[in-house]
């Protein structure tokens, strides 16, 4: 538990142990923090006044934790509402991969402003906290410029699926699996993207009508086949001959919970190969020098490397699935996480 206001009364108040201690050295002046620049600190501070963070589970099967930033009842209500309610990742899933995010960029754009111009309208006075009066009137200059349509009415983005195949270079080479793409309007987006995919609007999509297969010149790669359908909320695709089929049911899945803007539920072992791999492909050519490699303990490194891939090899082979979920509550932000393993 860390009370970040008795933490920052450590240093702005001159009778505290920290700040005596700072000033014995030379290091510190606690003359310097006046009184309104500590009620500038504590009002900051207010917004977010104490983290948490400890393990809710503890087992031969599995280990989850917790972590709390805690916030007032009003600032935590805007916060819920900038989350969309889209479907969460499946807690259950047998995927490689099933992620979800949900924000409306539209509402987080129009809260960012608002306290940007918070600040504008009564920049701070303490001399320390100066540099954030101009780092609000720069964001306000930033926020103000138009978004276009898409980002405005952006709602989440799904992604599950059962292959990421890596190609030379990390790029993707294949997958397996569903997207989703959810949109405040998405016969909208449809049309703005027929205006530069002729092909798409012959391909005649329409909310509610089974999937339909995406002709091969709007694929990026070659042999990959793909459908597509479309809901009143979402535009889905399917990666994968088959896949199709579960498509109309990955999109009607129910919303998660309220304020839940990320969850994303991995298998950890095919997590750990797929790092590996493209950290290979893209560190092939970096081999290094001989002559360097001798001069710094070749035997010795190449010893550590051994130990680190032993070290990598047992926990894979133990690792079953991990997941994470971020939500806003009428708590403030909360962040859980829980990696089981195999038996």
């Amino acid at each position: 538990i860390l009370d970040l206001r008795l933490l920052a009364d450590q240093f702005l108040l001159p009778d505290s142990l920290t700040a005596r201690v700072l000033a014995g050295t030379g290091a510190y002046d606690p003359a310097s923090i006046t009184p309104e620049c500590v009620a500038e600190v504590h009002g900051i501070i207010d917004h977010a006044p104490r983290v948490t963070a400890g393990t809710t589970e503890l087992s031969t099967t599995a280990i989850a934790y917790q972590n709390r930033v805690e916030t007032p009842a009003t600032l935590a209500s805007e916060l819920t509402r900038l989350a969309s309610r889209i479907p969460a990742a499946d807690a259950l899933s047998t995927r490689v991969l099933d992620l979800a995010f949900g924000l409306r960029f539209g509402a987080v754009r129009d809260f960012l402003r608002e306290k940007a111009n918070a600040v504008a309208q009564n920049p701070y006075r303490c001399e320390f906290l100066r540099e954030l009066n101009s780092s609000a009137e720069q964001a306000l200059a930033q926020l103000d410029q138009p978004m276009p349509p898409f980002v405005n009415n952006f709602q989440g983005l799904r992604v599950s699926l059962d292959e990421i195949a890596a190609g030379p270079g990390g790029l993707p080479a294949g997958a397996r699996g569903h997207l989703a793409l959810h949109v405040e309007q998405p016969e909208m987006f449809l049309g703005m993207a027929q205006m530069f995919l002729p092909d798409l609007a012959a391909l005649g999509l329409k909310a509610g009508e089974p999937p339909m297969r995406l002709p091969e010149t709007l694929l990026p790669l070659p042999g990959l086949v793909a459908f597509a359908a479309m809901t009143g909320e979402a535009i889905g695709l399917s990666l994968g001959d088959g896949e199709e089929a579960g498509l109309a049911a990955y999109l009607d899945r129910a919303a998660g919970p309220e304020g839940m803007f990320l969850s994303l539920s991995y298998d950890t072992a095919a997590y750990l190969d797929f790092t590996e791999r493209l950290t290979a492909d893209l560190t092939a050519d970096g081999s290094g020098d001989g002559a360097a490699d001798a001069a710094h303990g070749v035997h010795e490194k190449h010893g550590a490397e051994a130990v680190a891939a032993v070290a990598r090899q047992v926990f894979r082979d133990m690792a079953d699935r991990s997941l994470t979920t971020l939500q806003f509550t009428p708590d403030g932000l909360v962040i859980d996480g829980r990696m089981t393993f195999k038996p």
